[in-house]
């Protein structure tokens, strides 16, 4: 099919899940076919729906056409993949009618009707005709039909044979295998890692709000917070809920920063009123929020379309004109701003002065008649507020919220802390508004984490290994300052 429709296509990128074996599999098979056909291709794994975005931001740069196997993260996030693949003019060959429905521009449907028939009926011959199972025949399904998304196709002016078509209802660390590594190095295309640069800044920003609620427990409360792996996904998962239910998005993001608050309360409570251990009750918040965000949803993710909703960013902003490009740059950029006026003000006042102190000296602070108590819980509920609200944001931005969004976003937030410490420390060090540069220096630092890992995937690394270079990244920052400081002594 993919040959029919696209008999120019030299380079295939086969997208999918790799903690989803059928998708391993299937993908597996599809490859054996484009070799016997001698296509080029190159599989984009994702290891959850945080990595889709940079990983399809690196395949529509590389590819002339996108297979997805039957896959679940891929077909709840197939409005992300949308915003990214359209504009960049790369189809999308779906393994499924879901998927081709959300991204794709064909499709083999099947009929699960007529394959729960077949199913009926071999359930019969064992139960009422006695058929060994060991020895009957695998069936299959009995009919596929040729589908095509008529919408994505007329977008990318593909034409579609009418006669024999239906409207719809290697993962190895050196990227090229016995290739001298001057071939590789000259099969790099620095235009590509420059388009990639506005989602890397865009996506940033984003996810700098959630590090500024990482740097609030972890730099100022000096609490070792998990909770922000689960309140970004609610964050999301509210936002995106009200979105669909006809609620304004920017009104939605309010509803993401109490949903965020709300969290954070809980894992305060869980702390100081039943004397939970920190850590251990933010991972009881973490566990139980997933739940609760399958319920806020109803299944494991929802969408929201730009093209329904005016949404406050998204990817398809960045691939559309100019003006939206502004847009969504001027909008995170205030945002940015706004949030760190926000809170230079706050941790100024009365009350985040005890905070910090709380932070500082727990038993000091309590010598000086501050309720250490009350001000963990309130910090606690105002960094997952931000987590919250980063949720929202994120899922607007993608297109879709998950309940696995959040999944490694401690990371992240530690990461851009980390990086941001290491990078601008000594810039705002003695600053008359030494506080403030600090927290622009920790979305500076979700920035530059962002800008590395869009550089990982130009370098044509594995995919699959975004989590492990995430690591390195972190452990790197945070070996900086102690080398430093070891190598001063020695010279002293």
């Amino acid at each position: 099919m993919l040959v029919e429709l696209f008999p120019d296509a030299k380079n295939v990128g086969i997208l999918y899940c790799s903690a989803e074996p059928n998708s391993v599999y299937q993908a597996t098979e599809f490859g054996k076919y484009l070799d016997e056909d001698g296509i080029s291709h190159k599989e984009y794994t994702v290891a959850d729906s945080n990595d889709i975005a940079s990983v399809v931001q690196s395949a529509v740069s590389e590819v002339d056409v996108i297979y997805i196997p039957t896959d679940n993260t891929m077909a709840g996030n197939t409005e992300a993949i949308d915003n990214i693949t359209r504009p960049a003019g790369i189809p999308v060959i779906a393994g499924e009618e879901g998927i081709c429905s959300g991204c794709g521009v064909a499709t083999l449907s099947i009929s699960y009707y007529d394959i729960g028939y077949k199913a009926g009926e071999m359930a019969y011959d064992i139960l009422v005709n006695g058929k060994d199972i060991s020895t009957m025949d695998i069936e299959y399904a009995p009919n596929v039909t040729k589908e095509y998304n008529a919408a994505i196709c007329s977008d990318l002016g593909i034409t579609v044979p009418m006669i024999t078509w239906q409207l719809m209802p290697n993962n190895i660390f050196f990227p090229y295998k016995g290739v001298f590594p001057m071939n590789y190095f000259m099969s790099l295309d620095p235009l590509a890692l420059f388009r990639s640069m506005p989602g890397a800044f865009a996506q940033g920003m984003v996810w700098g709000l959630m590090a500024l609620g990482v740097y609030i427990t972890y730099r100022l409360l000096d609490f070792a917070d998990l909770t922000v792996d689960g309140s970004l996904a609610t964050g999301g998962a509210v936002a995106v809920m009200l979105i669909r239910g006809g609620m304004s998005p920017w009104v939605a993001l309010i509803f993401a920063f109490l949903a965020g608050m709300a969290a954070g309360f809980i894992t305060g409570i869980l702390h100081t009123a039943l004397g939970i251990p920190g850590i251990l009750a933010s991972i009881l918040t973490q566990i139980s929020l997933y739940s609760i965000n399958l319920n806020i949803m109803g299944c494991s993710n929802q969408a929201v379309s730009v093209d329904k909703y005016p949404l406050v960013v998204s990817l398809r902003y960045l691939s559309d004109s100019n003006s939206t490009r502004v847009q969504i740059f001027a909008t995170c950029i205030l945002f940015c701003f706004a949030i760190v006026a926000i809170l230079y003000w706050y941790f100024g006042t009365e009350q985040g002065h005890a905070i910090r102190a709380t932070g500082c000296n727990q038993q000091m602070a309590r010598a000086q008649g501050i309720n250490t108590n009350l001000h963990t819980v309130i910090a606690l509920m105002i960094s997952n507020g931000l987590v919250g609200l980063s949720g929202g944001l994120y899922a607007q931005y993608q297109g879709a919220a998950d309940v696995n969004m959040g999944r490694g976003a401690i990371v992240i937030g530690l990461a851009a802390v980390i990086i941001g410490e290491v990078i601008f420390g000594r810039l705002c060090a003695g600053k008359n508004l030494a506080f403030a540069y600090t927290l622009f220096s920790v979305i500076g630092g979700a920035i530059i984490y962002y800008i590395v890992m869009n550089v990982v995937l130009w370098l044509k690394l594995p995919s699959d290994d975004l989590k492990l270079f995430s690591a390195i990244v972190v452990a790197v920052f945070l070996a900086i300052p102690y080398l430093k400081s070891t190598r001063k002594g020695k010279e002293r």
